[in-house]
């Protein structure tokens, strides 16, 4: 009995130390809270106090009153130049629009549903097509395309911005009902490799007409100018002339894509048949003809493409 009660105040002081440890824990923590959440007050009050002084200050004063007074005058300049070219505006939008309606349909469908790319194309391309002759007229589109400008004086940027822009969409939504057009035929006579060489082809050709497509516009808007002085006729030329420069030095890499795509479109090589050992050892992609930027060794004795 007395070493059972003995066991029983043990017991009972240790409980009472383990009651004090947690009050001294629970108060120390409250007494860090606190500190912590008086500090906080005082960063905060000290940032708000700063940032009332910045708004106080006579300099950004002077800034809000610079840009209450210039504000309204550049937000009726631009309204003006978007009713201006609102007919510009709408024609693009419309532009890119059906062309990503048409692409992206085209690209997600399926050879089963052909006939209803082949569809949906010629449709986009009628309301292109449309929508342009009733604003602009058709020969807006087919003489830039000729490679000709039809852009009348005083020739701006926005202006000349505009036909390249539909042009290219023009070019972009033709290529599109192209590719569409080829889904038609019958897989006996054009089978899946030879019709994915062929887009490639024609995706090619299209790039290469769409680069070289803008030149004559550019070029005519550089060589431009409403003064005729000797100054501004040499730097009009001199600026043209760059630009013709900056394109011939851009267009081998997109040329020789062309080239190599056309070169091959009758072969059916590709990644996964048997190649020859030139292509083996080819800096160059046998599928988009591009280089190789960092390739990748596979240390495999057997591998199924």
């Amino acid at each position: 009995n007395v070493n059972g009660n003995e066991f029983g105040r043990s017991t009972i002081i240790l409980n009472i130390n383990y009651a004090l440890i947690i009050a001294d824990i629970t108060d120390n923590s409250e007494e860090y809270s606190s500190a912590n959440d008086a500090a906080s007050n005082t960063n905060l009050q000290r940032e708000l106090n700063r940032l009332r002084a910045l708004v106080q200050s006579a300099e950004l004063q002077r800034f809000w009153v610079v840009l209450l007074n210039v504000l309204p005058f550049f937000v009726i300049i631009f309204l003006k130049a978007v009713f201006d070219g609102f007919f510009s505006l709408l024609s693009l939008s419309a532009a890119f629009l059906l062309f990503h309606i048409a692409n992206s349909t085209f690209m997600a469908s399926r050879r089963e549903k052909r006939y209803f790319h082949l569809l949906q194309s010629f449709t986009s391309s009628i309301f292109f097509f449309n929508f342009q002759s009733l604003f602009y007229g058709l020969d807006s589109i087919y003489i830039p395309m000729a490679f000709m400008s039809r852009l009348t004086n005083p020739i701006t940027f926005f202006a000349t911005l505009h036909v390249v822009l539909v042009v290219d969409f023009a070019v972009k939504i033709i290529t599109v009902t192209v590719k569409a057009g080829l889904t038609v035929l019958p897989t006996k006579f054009i089978g899946n490799r030879r019709l994915r060489r062929l887009f490639q082809w024609i995706e090619y050709t299209s790039q290469f007409y769409r680069y070289v497509l803008p030149v004559p516009q550019w070029t005519r808007y550089l060589s431009y100018s409403l003064f005729s002085t000797p100054l501004t006729y040499f730097s009009d030329h001199f600026f043209a002339v760059l630009y013709v420069i900056y394109k011939a030095c851009l267009i081998q890499v997109i040329g020789r894509r062309w080239f190599e795509s056309t070169r091959r479109i009758f072969r059916l090589t590709s990644v996964g048949s048997k190649v020859s050992v030139g292509e083996e050892d080819s800096v160059q992609c046998t599928i988009c003809f591009n280089d190789f930027c960092n390739p990748i060794k596979v240390c495999l004795s057997s591998l199924l493409v």
